[in-house]
């Protein structure tokens, strides 16, 4: 990864951090909703990719036990999802 993805990926993180910590429950829903319904369906795809890159790293770090009380249920359901596939799923890009 170069450093102008690495600075565009940690800024677009810190706008999901913003997101997350100003916005209610049922707005977070709203905008997963969204995505799975009104999202360009290639765009789609790029979302899920995202989201399972998320669910991948949060099962290696309850694995390797990096992780509190806080976020333990997050590693554990994390965990559940990634022990079904052998290998992390290689999504198209169509």
């Amino acid at each position: 990864m170069s450093d102008t993805e690495f600075k565009d990926a940690y800024s677009l993180a810190q706008d999901v951090e913003h997101f997350l910590n100003t916005h209610s429950n049922a707005e977070v829903d709203a905008f997963g909703e969204y995505l799975t319904i009104y999202l360009h369906r290639t765009l789609q795809q790029k979302a899920f990719r995202f989201m399972l890159s998320s669910i991948w790293n949060w099962s290696k770090k309850y694995s390797v036990k990096v992780f509190d009380k806080r976020n333990e249920e997050t590693g554990k359901a994390c965990k559940k999802i990634t022990d079904l596939f052998e290998d992390k799923p290689n999504l198209p890009f169509i």
